[in-house]
């Protein structure tokens, strides 16, 4: 029997029938009817009605199930916003004040050419201490937060952090579309994704916007692929547009992250899978080459061009990196993958860093971690090889059992080549010749037989010479291989295996005799269209009997096991690759495990559960269980969702404040969040519980120089000097290129009154050499600092000269710290001014107020300058009102203009002006102190006595307050609360000759 006849005999349309009855016979035989649909049916007998069936049956209902799946991108994406609405009212925290409140890139002190030129911290990529970390979109993206919000305003990265949560949230719902048929599985998918918590460092740390912005474009890769893939079906031209948009937004994921460098290798993955469940395209090689030419150059230009980590990571960061041992390396870095997925599948226990000793090292082959890990890989190989056997052989095996029919595999011998063909078709198309044996169409369904799985059939349009145009059956094209066949060897088999998937991927590929497809050259763009929508449709109400599936959906025309295949790889894929970079498998990276990594392969972790979700569906409605047990499942999976949301919205409230960050990481890394913790309070003037929980951290780790350094400043701000050393000197011990420790040591050794060893302290860590230093620009200010210091050491012991070499040695050693050189300008005018060479003075002030012109200090210190010479006062009391104009609300200008009226004798004026700085800095004990002096040279004595007991108040512990206080009370007369603060006084300092002798005049001698 020809092909026509059993078509006819079965009551189909020939294959020259119109494209509209074929569309409307194949979708009235594709789906079942509801039951409000059948009762529609049952009533209508007029012609209009028959008529607009199909549109009801077809498009109206695909519009509303359209809509269905627009007002489920709606739900996730509110769901993920309303769940990190408690994120706004957070403020910048850890790795935020490095990357943005410290990066000039971001504030735009620099061009933002130099986004591109520097590393996501704004250390030049070349310099020696960058990490390589190349983020220039990020950055920018911080950039217009910083101009849109006139500075920063937390509120507002956190709003776009937030916001583009929900596009990611959107987006993953669009790709679940693509591979999930179910309304349930694509609802469940895209919620779970918008609740889970490992998400929360992502979302509510502000440098986790790399990895947020990184998944949006690394989705819109795949998606802007898949429409590649639709219109290169279709013949349409725009094919190419989708393609540019695929590589535009594959280059935005990259300058995002470098973990998206992986976008375009997970779009090949899926048009090769497609290809091998049974799609055939002629153009899929060419869009492959494209895309893996385009993604060998992208790893090229990120590797190689792009200059790398110049500094290695610190071993507190990663340290099994630093394990001498390789094997306790490879067994603890093949097992990080395992504590990955276990945060994914419970997110219970987070916290902002896992390194030093959060995670144990593996370290012998009996650990029981390595059973863990064996399983997981076991697990994971086994669903890829399982899923790769399915699509590999999943369209060759009969089905019969589950109730298909056997269909037959129609191809086409003639060998003429596609410009004859076409020749053909435009002959046969000006004629209106509708016979089919003139159009050389080929029809390919899903020819299902009981073989082997190694089994292969040859293509009868590659391997046939007949040029008599005829057609030949699927049983007579594959001859004797439907037979079983003896043994073949090992290698026989695994070459028979590749042969079989790449004849299967690139089919329809060859331009001379290929394996056409439903359609032909002459109808593709209408033929394929209907056919291709027909099979999926009704693929798609085979899967799920409640509703048809998207007009997104990817996988129509493929067997129910080469579906289940391609989700299972697909799913794989998102969770696996865009891993990979940051596995240390192929390379070292700065972390042992971060949660702001997993936020785009928790993708497919959200497909596998989608997945899981419809599979247990389905085997409800197959088994019978009825709708109680449904809907005991999605409420299960409901309980499941409100857990995890509220897990996120408690883990938000960590990230509010560092404090509350610290301190819940204090049981998975105890040094590290102690540590930082001891820092926070003693910025906030909570010494003593800072000493205690950083004296803890020590305990912990007693190595930790930045901790040691910590207690230094909380007992250097406690003016316990002594104490202060030891812990610098410690800090040094552990870490010798800490600058900033060695400046703080001096100016301890300044305190104590030991200035030669500040000076020496002060010349090492001027010249200390930042070639290996993770923060370059902090140690660089620090260097800068302790020059400054030097020099003013200098200028105090009167070598004058010393203190200019000092100052030009930081100018040529610091060329970069245009800040830094605008106050070593100002220092060395001021040097010159004492000197007496005022035309270098003023030519160094100048050049001073070149560099920042309206920069309040550079007006002051060129006013004291010439105000030491007298004969240019009224020039400096202009400078001094300019720098008043400037800021009208500091204190300091208010005391130096108060100060030049000193000098000049001004008493009455200068007196308002102390006043006033005071007033502005009522917490400044010298100007307390200044402000009542100035009132007790006035013979304002009352007045005079206020100030000095406010300053009392400041400094309890200062003896000369209480001196001071005593002698004002002594000149008003009232000797016995003189002589109290007198002996206050020499309780803090005993036998001072000042308070003896004011003791004396009140003539008390036994004190």
């Amino acid at each position: 029997m020809t092909l026509m006849e059993h078509r006819l005999a079965s009551g189909s349309p020939s294959p020259s029938t119109s494209a509209s009855a074929s569309t409307s016979a194949s979708a009235s035989a594709s789906a079942p009817l509801s039951p409000l649909a059948s009762s529609l049916a049952s009533l209508a007998h007029g012609k209009m009605f028959a008529r607009l069936w199909p549109w009801l049956r077809n498009e109206a209902w695909s519009r509303l199930h359209k809509s269905n799946m627009d007002y489920t991108s709606l739900l996730c994406c509110g769901l993920a916003f309303v769940l990190y609405l408690n994120t706004l009212n957070a403020g910048f925290v850890y790795d935020d004040r490095r990357a943005i409140l410290g990066n000039a890139d971001v504030s735009g002190a620099a061009s933002w050419q130099r986004s591109f030129a520097n590393d996501f911290w704004g250390t030049p990529l070349t310099d020696s201490g960058s990490h390589g970390s190349w983020r220039p979109l990020c950055v920018l993206s911080f950039r217009l937060n910083y101009l849109l919000a006139g500075g920063y305003a937390p509120w507002g990265f956190h709003l776009v952090n937030n916001l583009l949560h929900c596009i990611a949230t959107a987006l993953v719902v669009r790709v679940a579309r693509t591979l999930l048929a179910s309304f349930w599985a694509v609802l469940a998918a895209g919620a779970l994704f918008a609740a889970h918590p490992i998400h929360t460092e992502a979302v509510a740390g502000v440098v986790g916007r790399a990895d947020v912005a990184a998944c949006v474009c690394y989705l819109l890769t795949y998606l802007s692929y898949l429409r590649h893939m639709r219109w290169r079906d279709s013949g349409d031209p725009r094919q190419w547009l989708a393609l540019l948009a695929t590589l535009l937004f594959s280059v935005a994921a990259l300058l995002c992250k470098e973990t998206a460098i992986t976008a375009l290798l997970v779009c090949a993955a899926f048009d090769v899978m497609r290809g091998l469940g049974g799609h055939v395209d002629k153009q899929r090689l060419r869009s492959l080459c494209i895309v893996m030419g385009a993604l060998f150059f992208s790893v090229y230009w990120r590797l190689v061009t792009i200059p790398g980590p110049q500094t290695a990571f610190s071993s507190a960061d990663n340290p099994i990196a630093r394990t001498a041992s390789a094997w306790t390396r490879l067994l603890t870095f093949l097992h990080l993958p395992v504590v990955n997925f276990k945060l994914l599948l419970q997110p219970q226990v987070l916290s902002f860093d896992w390194g030093m000793d959060a995670l144990p090292r593996v370290t012998t082959l009996w650990d029981r971690r390595n059973a863990q890990t064996i399983c997981f890989y076991s697990v994971l190989l086994g669903v890829a090889w399982r899923s790769c056997k399915l699509l590999l052989y999943g369209s060759e095996l009969f089905e019969g059992a589950n109730g298909g029919y056997p269909q037959y595999h129609i191809q086409k011998v003639g060998r003429k080549s596609r410009a004859k063909r076409k020749r053909a078709a435009n002959n046969n198309n000006s004629n209106n010749n509708s016979s089919s044996s003139n159009k050389y169409q080929a029809y390919e369904a899903s020819f299902h037989q009981e073989a082997l799985p190694f089994a292969k059939q040859p293509c009868s349009d590659c391997n046939n010479n007949n040029s008599n145009g005829v057609y030949v059956y699927g049983e007579e094209a594959a001859g004797s291989s439907a037979v079983p066949s003896a043994p073949q060897p090992q290698h026989h088999l695994v070459s028979s295996a590749v042969s079989l998937a790449l004849h299967k991927a690139f089919r329809g590929s060859r331009s001379s005799s290929s394996c056409s497809n439903s359609t032909t050259a002459s109808n593709k763009s209408s033929g394929s269209s209907s056919s291709s929508s027909s099979s999926s449709s009704s693929t798609c109400d085979s899967l799920d009997g409640q509703a048809r599936c998207s007009s997104d959906y990817m996988l129509g025309g493929m067997t129910g096991s080469a579906r289940n295949a391609c989700i299972l790889l697909m799913s794989c894929a998102f969770l696996t690759l865009p891993f990979l970079p940051a596995s240390n498998l192929f390379f070292y990276v700065g972390f042992v495990v971060a949660e702001r990594l997993l936020y785009l392969p928790s993708v497919g972790f959200c497909l596998l559960v989608g997945f899981g979700v419809s599979k247990l569906l389905a085997c409800t409605r197959s088994h019978g269980s009825g709708r109680r047990t449904r809907c005991g499942l999605l409420l299960s999976f409901s309980v499941l969702l409100a857990a995890m949301s509220l897990r996120t919205v408690q883990r938000n409230a960590d990230w509010r404040d560092e404090e509350s960050l610290y301190r819940s990481a204090i049981t998975v890394n105890p040094p590290k969040a102690l540590g930082n913790l001891g820092s926070v309070l003693s910025s906030q003037a909570r010494y003593e519980e800072a000493k205690l929980v950083l004296q803890e951290a020590i305990r912990y780790r007693p190595n930790m120089a930045d901790v040691h350094f910590n207690l230094g400043i909380l007992h250097q701000n406690q003016q316990d000097y002594k104490a202060a050393v030891e812990c610098f000197q410690r800090a040094i011990k552990f870490r010798p290129s800490l600058a900033v420790a060695y400046l703080n040591l001096g100016i301890s050794f300044i305190a104590l009154g030991r200035r030669q060893q500040a000076i020496e302290i002060l010349q090492v860590g001027s010249t200390l050499d930042g070639a290996a230093v993770r923060d370059r620009s902090a140690h660089d200010q620090a260097r800068s600092s302790a020059y400054l210091q030097l020099g003013a050491l200098y200028v105090e012991q009167g070598k004058l000269q010393r203190a200019l070499a000092v100052y030009r040695e930081a100018l040529s050693a610091l060329p970069a710290l245009l800040h830094q050189r605008e106050v070593l300008y100002q220092r060395i005018g001021d040097v010159f001014g004492r000197l007496q060479q005022w035309d270098e003075a003023e030519r160094h002030h100048r050049a001073a107020l070149e560099l920042q012109p309206n920069q309040v200090a550079a007006h002051i210190s060129y006013g004291i300058t010439l105000a030491r010479n007298s004969s240019r006062a009224s020039e400096a009391e202009m400078w001094f009102k300019r720098a008043l104009q400037l800021a009208p609300d500091q204190a300091s200008v208010y005391h130096h203009y108060a100060e030049f009226l000193t000098l000049q004798s001004r008493h009455h004026e200068s007196v308002v002006y102390h006043r006033r700085a005071a007033e502005l800095a009522p917490t400044d004990y010298a100007l307390v102190v200044a402000a009542a002096t100035s009132l007790r040279l006035l013979d304002r004595k009352v007045e005079a006595e206020i100030w000095y007991r406010k300053a009392v108040n400041l400094r309890p512990d200062d003896a000369h307050a209480h001196t001071n206080l005593g002698a004002i009370l002594h000149l008003l007369g009232r000797t016995s609360h003189a002589a109290a603060s007198y002996k206050a006084a020499l309780q803090l300092q005993p036998g001072d000759s000042i308070t003896l002798g004011n003791l004396a005049k009140l003539g008390v001698t036994n004190v």
